[in-house]
Parts: structure tokens; sequence; C-alpha cells
């Protein structure tokens, strides 16, 4: 039975109970031949029967039934859902099964094993923000993932994102763009924020994988060759730890049309940290513009988003 709307609070009281834990897992079968990646998800209260796993969209395009799984601890949970799916044939795409993941002692908010991405380029300096490393042993699997030591490339999913990066305007095109509109595809200075990845508040925006909020630990932002602004945020999980790239362009000082466009992508946590050291730099004036921007550009170019959107606000 529902207890009435309470106007003085302008809340009601839903049947049932929200899940403590929630989360969205790609799963891939194990044979290439086989059908491709799927967004699972992953419901769970804390409380016995234990974890529900089940697809995350039209159930009839999954040849995998439901998983419930018995856990005497929430740790358990992502080696013991990856070791289940095994014997089913399908693999998690999720930081516990890959090689450069390490388990530390810590477990995340909602009880979840934590460990260390030791993921690292030899270019990248090692104290890039260590404490971005720790992430969640179900944090979703970066485009560095390597499953069994060997490299392992993450499978298309079959919910694409709502669209695909459009190519970017760089080197002559950049040259040519900015001749067109007058020359007005810089500005004279940046906008850069950095941010302590420690000290950052809570952010509105829900992690794409967990009912956590992602929190802005760093941006920086370009001209366009439009004159519009393009802003390259770095995101953190305060829930799961998952890192993610924002790319974030605002059209209406150009159009005054309120549009927006707004990508997400899942990078690696060295990958998070040494883009912070770079934004850092570019607000002391010590990095090239052009090849950060570049960077980026080929950075988002190489990743699938997670989800992308055009908004218009009149």
């Amino acid at each position: 039975m529902l207890d009435p709307f309470n106007l003085d609070s302008m809340s009601g009281v839903h049947p049932g109970r929200r899940a403590a834990i929630y989360q969205r897992l790609l799963v891939a079968p194990n044979d290439p031949a086989g059908s491709p990646a799927h967004w699972f998800r992953l419901s769970w209260d804390g409380l016995p029967p234990g974890p529900l796993l089940h697809p995350d969209g039209n159930a009839a395009e999954v040849n995998l039934p439901e998983l419930r799984l018995t856990l005497s601890d929430s740790r358990q949970a992502g080696a013991a859902l990856a070791d289940e799916l095994g014997h089913r044939g399908w693999s998690l795409h999720a930081c516990t099964t890959c090689a450069f993941w390490r388990e530390q002692p810590q477990a995340t908010p909602d009880g979840i094993a934590s460990g260390r991405c030791t993921y690292k380029p030899d270019s990248f300096s090692t104290d890039a923000v260590p404490e971005l490393m720790s992430q969640s042993a179900l944090s979703l699997a970066c485009p560095h993932w390597v499953a069994g030591g060997s490299a392992a490339p993450l499978p298309p999913a079959s919910e694409a994102g709502r669209g695909k990066p459009a190519p970017s305007a760089t080197g002559l095109w950049r040259r040519l763009a900015a001749f067109i509109t007058g020359g007005q595809g810089k500005r004279d200075r940046p906008a850069v924020s950095v941010l302590p990845a420690k000290t950052s508040a809570v952010g509105t925006e829900p992690c794409f994988v967990c009912q956590g909020r992602i929190a802005r630990i760093g941006s920086t932002t370009f001209a366009t060759p439009q004159n519009d602004n393009e802003t390259f945020t770095i995101w953190r999980c305060h829930a799961c730890f998952t890192t993610y790239l924002g790319d974030w362009i605002d059209r209406w000082v150009r159009t005054d049309s309120l549009e927006t466009e707004e990508a997400f992508y899942r990078i690696a946590p060295a990958v998070a940290g040494d883009l912070l050291n770079a934004f850092e730099a570019r607000r002391a004036g010590a990095v090239d513009d052009n090849a950060l921007e570049t960077r980026l550009h080929a950075l988002v170019q190489a990743t699938e988003p997670l989800s992308r959107q055009i908004k218009q606000g009149r």
C-alpha cells in the first residue's frame, strides 16, 4: 500500500526498495564468432539471496539467462561474477578481469573490492596523481583492458553510443577554418581549471556504470575554428572510482540557440592523471596549446563514446 503524496516535502513513497548496489556491466561471449558484447545490470540490496545479473535491454537478443550469485561478502562480487560467467562461456569486461588491476585491502563505499590500476605507458609521468589509480573491481574496462596476459581490445557493444565522434578539425583544416571565420579560431587566454582529486566536491552528473555521482577534477577549454567553446573535463566517480573524459562543446554564443554537445569516454586512471598534469602545465604556460588540443582530439577519435548528446535550450 502506498502512502499519500507529501505536499509539504514534495516527495512520495514508492513500493519496494531501491537497490543499494546498481552496476551496468559489459559482458562478451568468449567465442569471437558469437554475439557481440551486451550491457547487463547487476542489482543487489546487500542481503540474501544475493546480486542478480540480467540483460539491460532486450533479453531475447542475449543467449544468457539471469544469473543469481550467493555471496557471504560483497567484496567477492567481482571475482565470483567473472568465474560464473566464465563457466557459461562469457567474459566480464571490468577491472577485476584485467591483468593491470591489483586488489587492495580497501573497499569502495558500496563494499565492492577496490584495487590499483598498474597501467602506465613509459611516456607517462610516474607521479601523475597517484590517488586516481584506485578502481572498483566492477569499474568498466577501459580501452587498455588486458585479459589473461594478452591484449584484448574492448569489443563493440550491441548498445551503441548515441552517435560517433565527428572528425576533429586539425592541421590544415583548422587553419583553413580559421581563415574562413576571420582568424578567430583561437582566443587569447585559455580557460583552465585543475582541482585536486582528493578535494573535489561530489558532482551532479550520474556515473555511467553505477549509482554514484561523478565529480569534475580538472578541465581545459579551447576555441573551435567556428569560435565555439570546447571543454575537455576529467571526471571521477566517488562510488566506483571510474575515471572519464568529457568533451563538451558550447555553441550558444555563436548560434544563439543554447545548443550544446556532450560526450563521455572511459579512460584509464593513468591517462586521467597525465591529462591533469598537462592541464596544469597549460595553465602555467609550459605546454603547447596546439599539441595538447591535437592529443585530446586524437584520444576521443580512438575511443568509443559511452554516450553522446546534443541539447538545444530553445
